[in-house]
């Protein structure tokens, strides 16, 4: 039977994946993902820069979602007028930031789009539709998210001023990207919560896998948490 354009797309070869590796490969995404996590965690400790007289904080999330078209040039204009041993400090940490950005990301997107193909797998006709077109998704997902790094660190060696158009054309592709990551995810942890509830998987090798995938979609929605209230937030740099 000739196979659909989402299941060409969504690792057609996976089908004959057995659940026992299936797990172990999320679960080897999933500690890349919590090391990536916490080397990100620990440099963000070290993001600051120079605000009028005063030394303020950002995190990425201000970075992300820009209040306006010199959001982003301020931060990085600000790291510059820290004292030498702070700027280089803030700096350092903000373009390590990013560049382990990559490695998570390389953990996330195929974390999340092989979740939804095995929910497609368990599933029939409109289901089954709907999760394979979520995790080919992931693909522009993690396309987006490549740009916004890349726009970021040119930013970097040119801090000027954003073009408004590019600004929102910028802005809705990050929205864009957690949209399908959040959508993806939480969706297919709900789905594979139903089906552990109602039997459908084994005891307690995928008893550790749905609370495995708690874990990975807590620290996702709180990721998403701070986004939110970056971008919903009154203060704007």
């Amino acid at each position: 039977m000739q196979q659909s354009i989402f299941e060409f797309l969504a690792f057609r070869n996976l089908y004959s994946i057995p659940y026992s590796v299936f797990w172990i490969l999320l679960g080897v995404l999933f500690l890349v993902f919590l090391i990536t996590l916490k080397i990100m965690t620990g440099q963000s400790k070290h993001f600051q820069f120079q605000r009028g007289i005063a030394i303020t904080r950002f995190s990425i999330m201000d970075m992300e979602f820009p209040g306006s078209e010199h959001s982003i040039s301020n931060i990085i204009l600000g790291i510059h007028k820290l004292p030498e041993d702070l700027s280089r400090a803030s700096m350092k940490a903000l373009k390590g930031n990013l560049y382990t950005d990559f490695v998570f990301m390389a953990a996330v997107y195929p974390f999340i789009a092989l979740l939804c193909y095995h929910t497609a797998e368990l599933m029939q006709h409109f289901g089954r539709a709907v999760f394979l077109t979520l995790a080919t998704l992931q693909l522009l997902a993690w396309v987006f998210d490549l740009v916004e790094n890349y726009y970021l660190l040119h930013k970097i060696r040119k801090p000027y001023p954003a073009q408004p158009r590019r600004l929102k054309q910028y802005k809705n592709m990050v929205l864009w990207k957690w949209g399908i990551a959040t959508t993806g995810l939480v969706t297919a942890i709900a789905a594979h919560a139903y089906f552990w509830v109602t039997g459908v998987f084994g005891t307690t090798f995928y008893t550790i896998g749905i609370v495995l995938l708690i874990v990975f979609a807590v620290l996702i929605l709180w990721m998403g948490y701070q986004a939110n209230r970056a971008f919903f937030g009154k203060a704007r740099v």
